[in-house]
């Protein structure tokens, strides 16, 4: 399958910064990229664990499910769960689907890399990012925080952050 990426698609894949706070509209391509690098990532890092975070685990499975089963050949698939919204790869790689709905069911695990879609719309981002950030710590993973706006919040001031660790994207 011949994968075709826009040019912003294609800047944001190529960036090499730990922390990506991309600002889209509606239909850009956002669930699509997503799909690309958690594929793209748990191929190429055996045995690691990637997370896709929605505001909740209907909407996860909702915007990403059915985009990675489309993408991921079968033959690079061990097992699938689409009760717990889990693929096992072959290289022993999982990509794995959450609802940040309740903060607490997010802890405890090592993650290699993780997606926060529509990040603008998580309701408890404070909790969830506190819970969050020490379990990416000392796999150094990168993270990517994906939205449409919503006001001026937690997204808002990611996208001004002067850290040299991010990278702002709008499109």
């Amino acid at each position: 399958m011949e994968i075709r990426l826009s040019k912003w698609q294609t800047s944001v894949l190529d960036d090499p910064h730990r922390f990506k706070v991309i600002n889209c509209g509606r239909r850009a391509g956002k669930s699509f990229l997503s799909a690309i690098k958690l594929l793209d990532f748990a191929s190429k890092h055996p045995k690691s664990i990637c997370w896709y975070v929605a505001p909740n685990y209907k909407q996860a499975k909702s915007i990403m499910w059915s985009i990675l089963r489309d993408l991921i050949p079968p033959e690079a698939i061990a097992k699938t769960n689409e009760t717990e919204l889990s693929i096992l790869l072959t290289n022993g790689s999982s990509i794995l689907l959450k609802g940040s709905e309740d903060p607490d069911s997010l802890r405890g695990v090592r993650i290699d890399f993780c997606i926060f879609d529509e990040v603008a719309f998580i309701d408890k981002w404070e909790e969830v990012w506190k819970v969050m950030r020490p379990t990416l710590v000392d796999s150094k993973a990168s993270v990517w925080f994906i939205s449409t706006p919503n006001g001026f919040n937690h997204f808002k001031e990611m996208s001004e952050s002067t850290d040299p660790d991010y990278q702002y994207f709008h499109y």
